[in-house]
């Protein structure tokens, strides 16, 4: 009997520190926010209870369909009847699909008149079943209808339009300058001096700001901040709001009103570099400014119908050989910006991106591993979708499992 106990409690003790090298996580209030740290692989370890199957691809670089050859593609959207909307930025059009991928139409079109893209960042489906696109570059927003019909344009007083996004009750929530950067949220009821620099502005969409919403990560140097607070979010069905920083171990919910939920931090495989302030040098009437360097940490995330927050994480920093950069240049002999492409613009596969799933109250579920890169998420009903827009200039549609 007393052998029985003793082979009993050795294998107990044997079982547990494997488990925890599995998943750890431990919640502390940091700041006054309730944290949740996690370590290891996550809850499901390497068998994970959700699995992700490649669809199709809409995009295709090298074939010989104009319709599926887009150029730096940025957004998609779905309206309530599954149609599909790329927006092919460097096309300056709007591209209709089908549920099941076939080509419908385009249009827009470069130029300045109505319904007509100059710098289009940012495509969504409005509460009434309209297109809106963001462009930057005629510093509007356009509004057509389904088939591409011109409906209306409107700006925003002293905002440029960016990434935004709507909610369930028509307001619009709209990222600021940057790749990411702060969020600003159109539709509030509570006028507010300026007096910090908030995460969130809230306007009516006549541009007028009225509330002011969360805190931006400040280290005291107004460049650096631009830098360290580009974020990427997304909005759940119900207005919660979450957010995932390029270069910050961090991803945060936010209830409607801003109030943040919890942060969670996760166990990286590198070193995140702490914030630095920008270098700036003045001689002999010139200005110049060294950026600090930023480490890349994250840069997409989604809310799938069950609540669960998907975030693309890099696991290893880009090698020098996958890098690529984008330069935008303006001429005086035309209104639009151009966009050209350097770098390892023909390599489309690596083993970088993980995706993470984590539970409606922050807890690491686990990881999948991608095979491509990665430049934006966004998940409708059972699909996700992945952008590739400086290589492949495609989306990848996949099937949710489980």
């Amino acid at each position: 009997m007393l052998r029985q106990i003793f082979v009993i409690i050795t294998f107990a003790s044997f079982i547990l520190p494997i488990c925890s090298l599995l998943h750890a996580q431990e919640i502390k209030t940091i700041d006054g926010v309730k944290t949740i740290i996690n370590e290891g692989r996550g809850e499901w370890g390497k068998d994970p209870k959700v699995k992700i199957e490649l669809i199709k691809t809409l995009g295709d670089l090298y074939g010989e369909d104009e319709e599926l050859m887009f150029y730096l593609p940025s957004d998609i959207a779905q309206d309530q009847n599954g149609s599909l909307y790329i927006l092919d930025t460097g096309n300056y059009l709007i591209k209709k699909f089908s549920r099941d991928g076939r080509f419908i139409k385009s249009f827009g079109g470069q130029g300045q008149g109505p319904g007509e893209l100059n710098h289009p960042t940012s495509i969504n489906i409005d509460n009434d079943g309209n297109i809106v696109v963001s462009d930057q570059g005629n510093n509007r927003f356009e509004v057509m209808s389904p088939d591409g019909r011109y409906i209306e344009s409107y700006s925003l007083q002293d905002i440029r339009p960016g990434i935004f996004r709507f909610n369930s009750i028509g307001q619009i929530v709209m990222a600021a300058s940057g790749i990411g950067g702060g969020v600003i949220v159109l539709g509030g009821d509570e006028e507010e001096e300026e007096t910090s620099n908030p995460l969130f502005r809230v306007f009516e969409t006549s541009g007028e700001m009225k509330n002011k919403i969360g805190e931006m990560i400040d280290i005291g140097d107004g460049i650096s901040n631009s830098m360290i607070n580009n974020l990427y979010y997304c909005l759940d069905e119900k207005d919660n709001i979450y957010l995932t920083y390029r270069s910050v171990n961090r991803i945060e919910k936010h209830s409607p009103s801003g109030e943040i939920q919890f942060r969670i931090e996760r166990e990286l495989n590198y070193e995140v570099n702490k914030p630095e302030k920008a270098k700036v040098d003045r001689s002999g009437g010139n200005i110049s400014i060294s950026m600090p360097k930023m480490t890349f940490v994250s840069n997409a995330i989604a809310v799938d119908s069950k609540g669960r927050i998907w975030v693309c994480t890099a696991n290893r920093q880009m090698k020098d050989e996958e890098k690529v950069s984008k330069m935008i240049s303006m001429s005086s002999e035309s209104s639009s910006p151009t966009i050209s492409l350097d770098g390892a613009t023909e390599i489309t596969k690596t083993d970088m991106y993980d995706l993470e799933i984590y539970s409606p109250e922050g807890l690491l579920l686990g990881k999948i591993r991608l095979d491509h890169f990665v430049d934006g998420i966004k998940i409708f009903d059972d699909r996700l979708y992945i952008l590739d827009e400086n290589r492949g200039m495609q989306f990848y549609e996949y099937r949710i499992i489980g």
